[in-house]
């Protein structure tokens, strides 16, 4: 997903009159075609923004208020971005759909300029998260699916997920238990599908340290965990409650 551009501008308008329709050419090369009331853009309107000096350019078509876009309006990036919704003062501000050049499609809430509310997103690759953002970023409480069928649904930070939350594998197993930056860190459990469940501390991804495995069959097994197994001494306790102990190099 592209970086969002927010653009500021001030138009000055060389005659007076109450309410006509325009078509102005500006200093720069810039266009504006539509109602103009009080020396003012206001009503409805076309602006073409000539190109910046990296080549970008802009085109809305909608509603102005005192020369800026306030109100609904379409705003068109020259990269092929292109913004649909509410404008308030020149930003971006209420309910929006943006749809980026590469296929990602916003539709949601927008403020100062930037995605930030409630939205859902969709990614060209089939994956699609709903729930909140700040800063354009996934932020806060949110469900990220994915083409697989897996899914997360829980805190996300930064755009990661962060803090609790389950994530749920296209199988069925599962992982419930705490993230940071998108990993599993912290205390946790897997839940795979024959019943059997795997409870213990994660760093960056992986069992460490203190793990319990539960079996299906009211078996257990517990001990350090390093590498993926279980090393030193291990803790065996049968369905019928006879704890064995051994000792794994």
């Amino acid at each position: 997903m592209h970086i969002i551009i927010h653009i500021i501008f001030t138009f000055y308008l060389s005659s007076i009159c109450f309410s006509e329709q325009r078509v102005i050419t500006f200093d720069d090369g810039s266009t504006y075609e539509g109602t103009i009331i009080n020396n003012k853009m206001e009503g409805n309107g076309i602006y073409i923004s000539s190109k910046d000096e990296n080549g970008a350019s802009i085109s809305y078509t909608g509603e102005f208020k005192n020369n800026a876009f306030h109100g609904k309006g379409i705003l068109s990036y020259s990269n092929g971005d292109q913004y649909n919704g509410i404008f308030v003062d020149g930003v971006r501000q209420g309910k929006g759909v943006l749809k980026f050049n590469d296929g990602v499609v916003y539709e949601g809430d927008f403020k100062d300029d930037k995605i930030e509310g409630i939205g859902k997103i969709i990614y060209s690759e089939g994956a699609e998260y709903s729930g909140e953002f700040i800063n354009n970023l996934r932020h806060g409480s949110g469900e990220m699916k994915f083409s697989d069928g897996s899914f997360y649904k829980g805190d996300f930070i930064d755009g990661l997920y962060h803090g609790s939350g389950r994530y749920v594998f296209s199988d069925g197993t599962y992982f419930e238990g705490n993230f940071i930056a998108g990993k599993r860190d912290g205390k946790g459990e897997i839940v795979y599908l024959d019943g059997q469940r795997q409870v213990g501390d994660f760093k960056n991804g992986n069992f460490v340290g203190k793990t319990t495995i539960f079996y299906p069959d009211n078996s257990s097994q517990s001990g350090n965990y390093v590498d993926g197994k279980f090393k030193g001494e291990v803790i065996f306790i049968s369905p019928d409650g006879i704890e064995q102990k051994q000792i794994i190099k």
